[in-house]
């Protein structure tokens, strides 16, 4: 799997589920989260695949340090790998302005995703 680009997330505000639409370099679009729900701890966090929010019909679960978890989350890393910097990451996982550019954007998003799947 290997992302081109982030093209939209959101962020909920149901716990801090993340969702994000992902173009694949095949032309493929993907929806990838993390389902954040409350009363979830971090520990029981799981990513999803498929559809933009974990309890909607569609979405696939994907089990903690699976071969398909790290395939995600490797292509997120790639992505980032070869379209922002660390101090660029940083820099965008601090901002509290609008992002103007659609770039901005698409790498603010993919910082998010990634933050929080580590962060579990």
């Amino acid at each position: 799997m290997k992302i081109s680009k982030f093209l939209d997330g959101a962020i909920a505000a149901d716990g801090g589920t993340v969702s994000c639409r992902v173009a694949l370099e095949d032309g493929t679009i993907l929806e990838i989260g993390l389902d954040a729900r409350i009363p979830k701890t971090k520990s029981e966090r799981e990513m999803f695949i498929g559809v933009g929010y974990p309890s909607m019909t569609g979405a696939s679960s994907l089990p903690r340090d699976s071969l398909e978890e790290r395939e995600v989350i490797d292509a997120i890393r790639d992505y980032l790998d070869r379209n922002c910097g660390f101090l660029r990451r940083e820099a965008l996982l601090e901002t509290s302005t609008k992002l103007t550019s659609e770039k901005d954007q698409s790498d603010h998003m993919a910082t998010v995703l990634l933050a929080a799947i580590l962060d579990r």
